[in-house]
Parts: structure tokens; C-alpha cells; sequence
């Protein structure tokens, strides 16, 4: 029996498992009798550890493990593999039962422990099947680059071959990553760094795990944008592509301006096809709004943002329909509700049950204001809020996510975020740098029948707190229920004097950061308690307003951004990484 994988979820740095092609699919040989696994250790400058010879395992592994399960009657199916078992780079594992909707993960084994790992899902064991994809493994808690051991086309290529600030990332039915928008030109104006979408960063980017390649579509975007928010509709087959703007100032306040009038209109892509189109959707996203869907990406809301007159909004635009009538734009925008609290910069997160939770963006520090709660029919209620810290201050662009639910009770994670102030009520509010303000990570116990929240300060779980004072950074969930913090700025506009330091410690001259930090968080709702993994992975260089997602196979994807703030028009970035969390997933034991 032989795996025809329907789906590959990744392709990565150092090992090449099954064939090793520029093609999503490789014709295997092999007599019905056993899963035929190919090692084949390719070369890739600065993407792999050093190999014992072609057809062999990296040196210093001892062993591979291979595990498939999800079969519906059965337990997981597990061969251990030694070296002395290939013949020319290949093995015949015997005995694989066939089945539907499996999931086969390999890990490298060292010492006992489980150093190398790669994992596809939805794939099928059939009988004499003859097709299997390439798969590569990545180095646990570790950074890993992209496209090696799989030859570029034409159309393919390994890295960004544009950089891309800001972008927008989606996952789409087939497991893929899509890359949309993003600044690609810098330039140093009177009043600010600019950057713009030009319309070399219009076409849409598909990343293939399978393979560790970008494939450029021959359409794009015919408004090219920045800062955009991708809304999937039908788990990834389409895309809404909302907000966003042609080009942006890195001012001290905002700390991203964009004009009002120059956010583009909606568009529509279909990665299905390939094709992007317009759509005469009405939604207006604002700078700085609150945007937050539901799951099938058939209800939106658009809340607040940064009005042209420096102040934030209080409006409420929501839709519900079809994913057809979405695309065609013939759903009716409803604006007959408000914010109880003008916002912009906030964080709006869709909960299970159809309410929605705004969190910051305001300017006045009563507790009652920090949190409100949007209802199904997107009424604004405001949450009586407990346990705000003494030196708590208003703030906006946080990274906030919903780490567990349990009825109506969710937890959300609040991290980073600049000071937002207001001298008086008729003076435009103000920004205040990251590394002036107090350190912010909060637990956010959201009890959304009672409409009450219970706010926890657990910035003393951390080694240094003061990283924490970062935005534009990303918190990207994990398979098991930590999340990733990486990256950020904690400056405001163009530092003085930035401190290459920035890496080791929270220097306040203007960090960029390059760190990676893994929050696990633990307890019940009400009390919880986080903890850091211990880790020294460092992204390959500091970087802000770059695209994080987290891919199928459980690695993170990070690319683009910026990496200054600075007169050197060379500080937009082309890197892409992939982040193997540390796990405890350790079969090799």
C-alpha cells in the first residue's frame, strides 16, 4: 500500500521526504506490500545541518518515527525507522492500514528526543497507489527558510521577490498561504517615512508548504493596498479583500497615517480560480477600524477607526448574507446602531455566539468604557470591567486573541499596543511611544451573558516585561493553544538614535525587535496564569508590520514587514521564515 496524498501542508529547509520534485506530485514504484518512504537530504545554503551523504538521514539523527492516524476504528499506526533500514534512500514500511482523512507526521530522533518534524493531513493510504508529494521536515524551535529542495520555475520562487509591508495573509481550502497587498516602496517625505502600494505588489502571492515556493498569479489587485483585511468566505475558496490604502505615512502621531478618502474599494478574490474581481460591497473600513467575522465569513462588521479630523468614530457598519451575495455586493449595510465609546486602534474579536468583543482604542480610562460587547444584531452594550491596574492608561494597536471559550465565558489575550491620550475633550487624541507606557499583557475574562469582564495584569510571568511594549508586532495562535509574540516596534516615528541592543534588552532610544517569545497560558477563567517557554530563536532579522499565519502543518509563516524607521530607503523586507514551535509531542522517547 502506498500514501496518495491528497493535500502536503509543508515544505521546508533541511530533509526531503518522499521524492523531492518541483511537482506537487511524484510518481513512486513499489509492489502493494508497504508505504515506500524516499530520504534524499538536498543542499540549501543556510537551510539545513550538515548530511551524512545522499540517500541518508542529516547527521546526528539516530532514527525517524512515522505516525498515521485519524483512522475512525483504529489507533494510530507507528513505525520506528533506523538507517541501517534504507536501501539507495529508500524504505518499505509494511503493514499501513488504507483509510480516508489521515494525518502522517515524521519526527527525527536525537538522543530521545524529537528534533526534526513534519506533518500533512487529509491524506489517503490506498492500495496500490503510485503518487505521494514531496514533504520536508523543520527543526523544532527553530527558524527555518523557505524552497529548499524544490527547484523554481519560471513562475516559483523561493523568497519574496518584492518586499511586502503590512500584508494580508489567508489560508485557503487547500492549505495554502495567500499574500495580498503590501507596501513595496519607502521613501523619506518632509513629514514622515512614506510607503506605498505600488502596482508591482498588486499580484496576489500563493504559498505552497508542499513545495516551500511562491507561485505569483498572473492577476491582482486592481487597487494595490497595504494594511488590508482579508475576510474568507466558504473556508477559503474566497476571499473579501476590505480596507487598507495605497500608501501610508510612519508618522510619530498616528503612528500609521492613512487618508480617509483613499481607502480603495472592495475586491474579491478567488483562489480557487485564481482570479481576483470587483465587488460593489459598500463596506467603508475606516483607518484604524475594528473589523470581525464569523467563521463561514457570512456576516462582517466594521466598527470605529481614525476619522479625517484626527478623532476616533463611534459607527457600527455590519452585514449578513450568502458568500454569492457578499461577492456581488447585493447585501444591505446596516448603520442603526453605535459604539457606546469613539475607538480607533482597537481590537474587535468575533465570539462563539455571534457577539463580537471591542477591546481598547479609547481615550477615557473609566473602567466601564475599556470593553464593550456587540450583540448578534450588533447592539453596543458596555462591560462593567474589574481588576484594571493602577497604572492602567488607554491604549489602541494591541494584538488581542481568544485563547479559550467555555459557554459564555471566553479569555482573550491582550498584548503590546501604544498609549492613546486626550489632554481635553476637544483636543485630538495623541499617541504615546510603546516604550513610555507601563508593560501590557492581560488576561481578559469576558463573561458575555453578564456583560462583565475581569482583567488580569500577567506581565510578571514574563522574564522582561519591558519587551512588551512593542506594536506592530504579531500573536499568532498555535496548534496546541500558545501563542507566538513576535517582532514590533516600541518607538513612534523615526528613533534619534536606534539601539542595536534592542535584541537583549528594552532600550528606549527605538527598538526594532527580532525576538520570539511563546506564551503558555494556564487556569481557569479568572485566574489564569502564563508562563514563557524558555527559547532563544530570534526571527532572522528585527522586523514591524510584517504578515504572520499559522500554516496546517502547525508551523508558523513570517515574511515581510520593515526592518527601520530610518532616512535609508533600503528598510522594507523581503524575508521569509517558518517557526517550528517546541512541542512535547515526543514519540522518539
Amino acid at each position: 500500500m502506498l500514501a496518495a496524498m491528497r493535500r502536503a501542508a509543508m515544505a521546508l529547509a533541511p530533509l526531503c521526504v518522499f521524492g523531492c520534485s518541483a511537482e506537487d506530485d511524484v510518481l513512486l514504484t513499489d509492489d502493494g506490500s508497504g508505504l515506500e518512504l524516499l530520504f534524499a537530504p538536498l543542499s540549501a545554503d543556510g537551510c539545513q545541518p550538515p548530511v551524512s551523504g545522499a540517500g541518508q538521514f542529516p547527521a546526528g539523527v539516530e532514527s525517524m518515527f512515522v505516525r498515521i492516524s485519524g483512522y475512525p476504528n483504529g489507533p494510530p499506526f507507528g513505525a520506528s525507522i533506523k538507517p541501517e533500514n534504507l536501501d539507495k534512500g529508500k524504505v518499505l514500511v509494511g503493514g499501513v492500514p488504507p483509510g480516508d482523512g489521515l494525518s502522517l507526521e515524521i519526527f527525527a530522533c536525537e538522543g530521545g528526543a524529537a528534533t526534526w518534524t513534519a506533518k500533512v493531513a487529509q491524506f489517503s493510504v490506498i492500495p496500490n497507489a503510485k503518487v505521494s508529494p514531496t514533504l520536508y521536515l523543520t527543526r523544532r524551535d527553530a527558524m527555518s527558510c523557505t524552497g529548499a529542495g524544490s527547484a523554481p520555475g519560471a513562475d516559483l520562487a523561493t523568497e519574496l521577490e518584492r518586499p511586502r509591508a503590512f500584508p494580508a495573509l489567508g489560508i485557503t481550502a487547500e492549505g495554502r498561504a495567500l499574500i495580498v497587498g503590501g507596501f513595496d516602496r519607502y521613501a523619506v517625505k518632509a513629514d514622515g517615512p512614506e510607503v506605498d502600494a505600488t502596482s508591482e505588489s498588486a499580484p496576489i502571492l500563493e504559498y505552497f508548504p508542499s513545495r516551500g515556493l511562491f507561485y505569483t498569479w498572473p492577476t491582482g489587485l486592481a487597487s494595490p493596498r497595504g494594511g488590508a483585511h482579508l475576510v474568507p468566505l466558504e473556508g477559503g475558496a474566497r476571499f473579501l479583500v476590505l480596507g487598507g490604502a495605497p500608501k501610508a505615512t510612519l508618522e510619530t502621531d498616528p503612528p500609521l497615517e492613512i487618508a480617509p478618502d483613499s481607502v480603495p474599494a472592495v475586491e474579491v478574490v478567488d483562489a480557487t480560480n485564481r482570479t481576483v474581481s470587483a465587488s460593489s460591497l459598500g463596506l467603508g473600513v475606516t483607518p484604524l477600524a475594528g473589523v470581525a467575522w464569523n467563521a463561514t465569513g457570512t456576516a462582517i462588521v466594521v466598527t470605529g477607526g481614525r476619522q479625517s479630523s484626527g478623532f476616533p468614530s463611534n459607527r457600527i457598519q455590519h452585514t449578513t448574507g450568502t458568500p454569492q451575495s457578499l461577492v456581488d455586493g447585493t447585501v444591505t449595510i446596516v448603520e442603526d446602531k453605535t459604539l457606546g465609546t469613539p475607538r480607533m486602534g482597537h481590537s474587535a474579536t468575533w465570539l462563539p455566539g455571534d457577539r463580537v468583543a471591542i477591546i481598547g482604542g479609547n481615550t477615557n480610562v473609566d473602567a466601564g468604557q475599556f470593553i464593550e460587547l456587540l450583540s448578534p444584531s450588533f447592539e453596543a452594550t458596555p462591560v462593567a470591567t474589574t481588576g484594571l491596574p493602577s497604572d492602567f492608561e488607554s491604549f489602541g494597536l494591541h494584538s488581542t486573541a481568544l485563547v479559550r471559550s467555555n459557554g459564555d465565558v471566553h479569555v482573550l489575550i491582550v498584548a503590546g499596543g501604544a498609549g492613546l491620550t486626550q489632554a481635553a475633550d476637544d483636543a485630538v487624541p495623541e499617541w504615546r511611544a510603546p516604550f513610555q507606557g507601563p508593560a501590557r499583557l492581560f488576561a481578559v475574562t469576558l463573561d458575555a451573558a453578564a456583560a462583565t469582564a475581569t482583567v488580569q495584569s500577567l506581565d510578571a510571568g514574563i522574564a522582561t516585561p519591558s519587551r512588551l511594549r512593542r506594536l506592530f508586532s504579531s500573536l499568532t495562535p498555535t496548534q496546541d493553544g500558545r501563542l507566538v509574540f513576535a517582532g514590533g516596534y516600541n518607538q513612534l516615528g523615526t528613533p534619534a538614535n536606534p539601539d542595536d541592543a534592542c535584541r537583549l534588552d528594552a532600550a528606549s532610544s527605538g527598538c526594532y525587535l527580532d525576538d520570539v517569545t511563546i506564551l503558555n497560558v494556564q487556569g481557569d477563567p479568572g485566574a489564569i496564569t502564563i508562563s514563557t517557554d524558555a527559547t532563544t530563536v530570534h526571527l532572522g532579522e528585527a522586523r514591524f508590520g510584517h504578515g504572520a499565519a499559522l500554516l496546517p502543518d502547525g508551523t508558523l509563516l513570517h515574511l515581510g514587514g520593515l526592518n527601520a524607521v530610518s532616512s535609508d530607503s533600503n528598510t522594507l523586507s523581503t524575508a521569509v521564515e517558518l517557526y517550528n514551535p517546541p512541542s512535547g509531542d515526543n514519540p522518539c522517547q
